[in-house]
């Protein structure tokens, strides 16, 4: 099958969507014939546009239309919502939907103040909605990570189950680098860049109390580009940013992997974490209950209650039962969560429905 593969890319590739587009697009070229066509912003007569803009989408797209016209490729396949190509298959990949956060915004506002679009003009998400429901009401398949977006497209932007395929998602670190050796079970890893919405607060408030029941508890903080706390404090350690090269080497040395996130779409990083042979402590939200199994493979979390959290992180730093669990599934996680599998999952969709009237 000739393929289209639609996106926007970054100045370095395998940094868009932290690795998402490309590795996802390097997995589907095991199984299509297929193009890539980067669309980029071309801003007229030097005015800068927001891309989210009625303006800044009607450029985006009619350059990707231009573009996939010259294309013999009967599928289009995008990681954003460019435009519907008439004749062909379209279909799109993602993680979150603007109707998802506009639902936070209205219903889970405690919620949507952490999800980095409470400051986006509240108008101009409400007209990039509206673009985007155009787009969802006319493109043939929905490729989504989780099963939570896939029941907000359903029940909340009202759109046909049949369209809607989940797909899930793939890890972008070498997963062949698995080591237990260096556990001795007193260490915690929080990874996140954006520390307040991946729970860092929390964590450290959590972390504190633990100290008082396990003095020989550790916390390693990794993602941050700055120091989220002031001074030095006994059993932080702060890493800081790290290219994915490096991840291995701190999933090695943990134990447990805690991020109860305020606001995640979907939360690779557990897999990962859950690959390297750690149990996981998240939210109960989003599609954090999906990639964590309570009781099996880490605990769930339903409130902001550190000592609830410094409860959980000590059982699990103790609890040998669901240790075993997460090394027994490690086979399963590696299939599971790779692009290959995520790219298979696609074809043999498509190639299901290659000549039913879509």
């Amino acid at each position: 099958m000739k393929l289209s593969y639609v996106c926007t890319w970054n100045k370095i590739k395998e940094l868009t969507w932290s690795g998402t587009t490309f590795y996802l697009m390097k997995a589907m070229e095991k199984y299509f014939d297929l193009t890539n066509y980067d669309i980029q912003m071309d801003y007229p007569n030097g005015t800068i546009v927001n891309h989210n803009s009625s303006l800044g989408r009607a450029i985006l797209s009619r350059k990707a239309k231009k573009i996939l016209k010259e294309s013999d490729a009967n599928i289009v396949f995008q990681i954003d919502d460019y435009v519907i190509m008439e004749d062909k298959i379209n279909c799109i990949y993602q993680d979150l939907s603007i109707d998802s956060i506009l639902y936070h915004s209205k219903y889970k506002r405690d919620i949507f103040l952490h999800s980095n679009f409470e400051e986006v003009d509240e108008e101009l998400l409400e007209n990039r909605n509206k673009w985007q429901k155009q787009f969802l009401d006319k493109v043939d398949f929905v490729f989504t990570m989780s099963e939570w977006l896939a029941e907000n497209l359903i029940h909340y932007t009202k759109l046909p189950p049949k369209k809607i395929h989940v797909v899930g998602a793939g890890v972008n670190i070498d997963v062949s680098k698995v080591n237990y050796s260096h556990k001795v079970g007193n260490k915690i890893l929080f990874i996140g860049r954006d520390f307040e919405r991946k729970g860092g607060v929390l964590t450290i408030e959590a972390f504190m109390l633990l100290k008082e029941r396990m003095p020989e508890a550790e916390l390693f903080i990794v993602g941050p580009v700055n120091k989220p706390f002031i001074g030095e404090v006994n059993g932080i350690h702060f890493i800081g940013e790290l290219p994915y090269d490096k991840l291995p080497d701190y999933y090695n040395l943990c134990d447990v992997f805690c991020m109860p996130s305020i606001f995640e779409a979907y939360g690779i990083v557990f897999a990962e974490a859950l690959i390297y042979g750690l149990p996981c402590i998240g939210r109960n939200d989003f599609a954090m209950s999906e990639l964590i199994k309570d009781s099996y493979s880490g605990y769930l979390l339903n409130q902001d209650s550190p000592d609830i959290l410094a409860e959980k992180m000590y059982d699990l730093l103790k609890n040998k039962e669901i240790h075993e669990n997460v090394k027994k599934e490690h086979k399963n996680y590696v299939e599971t969560y790779s692009w290959d599998a995520v790219a298979q999952r696609i074809y043999n969709i498509l190639d299901d429905n290659k000549f039913k009237n879509i």
